[in-house]
């Protein structure tokens, strides 16, 4: 289901998201894929305020042992908790329906079955929507609660709010809900015994994988996974669930210390090639760049990377330096001037991520294996100067969670691109009764000059010099062997001293040693 990727494209804030109450676990009519569907875009804004509380924690700590909080302070304390139950009701009634009919009758999936499948099928989405909510809380909830002061002052000005985290720690701790706990992660377990995990595209396409991907990826999965690595069984698992108040200490520290990263919900199980490029190249890529030029990559190392239909994942436009807006002629414009700052320190990307659009170097970005930037080839200075300001009017807006581009209120990163040049028609996708524009879409917009054309290209690490627009042809329809074919790549590990950091090298049997600096790091 290609809609499963538009809906998770490109990178944090909140919306409002309409689902209908979840039909009981009998009901015919449940359509899961839709549920699966519609789910994940609470889902998103579930971890990013996850990432958020983990973040503000250590802030709020520092400035509570220093003293006084700040109203500000109080405010987004008070403002996360209320924000926490909001999107927990709305999750909650998508954790037990299955798992606790299936735990309590000790049911059995026929692994390998279409009966089996869907059983599991089941079991995963209220495991995945579980884990999500139990990873907020050790990350997001567990800490403030634990933190005498700020207890203190929940229970002082908001009691309500403090006697719901005291329920809820409890009901994280009952034995009942424990029980169907360890049902779920035993089975998943037993089932990954059998098989291997999804692919990129099937995690885009397919629902079961993007279950299979929330929770293999799951922090609080991942700890509970190598405890148990060395034990068998239901009973050794919920064992390990079993021992209250320390059980959660240890989540917490594993948690915010080896897994912090995980947190977020987009692993990143390595850093990109390009970030890694010399620093001469880097520079050498911020030189080519001109105002208004649009920038796609590819993270197939992050997990977000996998929901994403097509090739490319995310999408930003280079605004320029201060030489190049001087040039323009809008250095001194009221949209340019509050972010003269920014400019000047390198920032010149703006993009769309959960927190909101910012602007942000291109040292950031580039913790990337893929790069294409495509410039438009028929613009007036006058078109230049008001795409420019349309580009910095977006700054600061929330992140648009329900991937709708009939809304400027709220943007998601390929959207940038559709209200920045507003005058061009964009290729767009139905999806849940509204119209969403996806990386692909904007890319698409470069293959013969319709009217972008692509001017600098990296594919897994290595510069892509010769035959750039057929091979952008090639990487839009996914024909990977085409691309390789044509430029003499081999995979790692296929040729002798293949380098470790790169995915794919070019084969010194086929072709010439590439130029100084376009090689992939080793």
């Amino acid at each position: 289901m290609a809609v499963l990727g538009v809906l998770g494209a490109c990178a944090y804030q909140t919306g409002t998201h309409g689902l209908a109450p979840f039909p009981g676990a009998d009901s015919p009519e449940v359509d899961l894929d839709a549920e699966i569907v519609a789910l994940q875009g609470i889902i998103e804004e579930a971890l990013v305020w996850r990432v958020k509380a983990a973040e503000a924690y250590p802030q709020l700590k520092e400035r509570s042992d220093q003293g006084a909080l700040s109203s500000a302070d109080l405010y987004w304390l008070y403002g996360g908790a209320e924000s926490y139950f909001e999107m927990r009701d709305r999750l909650l009634p998508y954790t037990q329906p299955y798992v606790a009919r299936f735990a309590a009758e000790g049911a059995e999936p026929a692994l390998g079955t279409p009966a089996g499948q869907l059983m599991m099928k089941k079991i995963k989405l209220n495991l995945a929507v579980a884990l999500v909510l139990y990873d907020n809380y050790v990350v997001g909830v567990y800490p403030y609660y634990a933190d005498a002061k700020f207890r203190r002052l929940l229970r002082r000005d908001r009691p309500s709010l403090a006697g719901k985290i005291g329920d809820i720690t409890a009901s994280y701790l009952d034995n009942t809900q424990r029980q169907q706990t360890a049902y779920a992660i035993a089975w998943v377990l037993r089932e990954r015994t059998l098989g291997t995990d999804p692919s990129y595209d099937e995690v885009a396409r397919d629902p079961m994988a993007y279950l299979d991907t929330l929770i293999v990826e799951s922090p609080s999965f991942t700890s509970l996974q190598e405890d148990t690595a060395s034990l068998k069984g239901f009973t050794a698992l919920l064992r390990r669930l079993s021992d209250d108040l320390a059980f959660l200490q240890r989540m917490f520290t594993y948690v915010t210390s080896k897994a912090f990263g995980n947190t977020i919900g987009l692993v990143e199980t390595r850093k990109g090639y390009l970030v890694q490029l010399p620093d001469g190249e880097k520079a050498a890529i911020a030189a080519a760049m001109e105002p208004l030029d649009v920038v796609l990559e590819k993270t197939p190392f992050r997990l977000t990377d996998k929901f994403i239909p097509g090739h490319y994942g995310h999408v930003g436009v280079w605004v320029g330096t201060e030489e190049q807006l001087i040039r323009l002629g809008i250095w001194d414009d009221p949209l340019v001037a509050p972010h003269h700052e920014a400019i000047r320190s390198g920032r010149a990307m703006i993009e769309a991520l959960r927190p909101g659009v910012q602007i942000n170097t291109l040292e950031h970005y580039l913790n990337i294996d893929d790069l294409l930037v495509v410039r438009h080839t028929n613009l007036t200075d006058a078109q230049r100067r008001e795409y420019v300001r349309n580009a910095f009017r977006q700054i600061g807006k929330a992140y648009d969670f329900n991937f709708d581009v009939e809304t400027d209120r709220r943007i998601v990163c390929s959207e940038l691109a559709y209200v920045v040049f507003k005058d061009e028609k964009w290729p767009t996708s139905r999806a849940l009764g509204r119209y969403t524009i996806s990386p692909d879409n904007v890319a698409v917009k470069a293959v013969a000059k319709n009217p972008f054309t692509p001017v600098i290209m990296y594919y897994d690490g290595y510069r892509i010099d010769d035959r750039v627009a057929e091979t952008l042809e090639a990487l839009l329809a996914r024909d990977y062997a085409k691309v390789r074919d044509m430029h003499g790549l081999v995979r790692r590990g296929q040729y002798p001293g293949g380098g470790a950091k790169a995915t794919w090298l070019r084969d010194p049997r086929r072709l010439p040693p590439p130029a100084t600096g376009t090689e992939p790091p080793s």
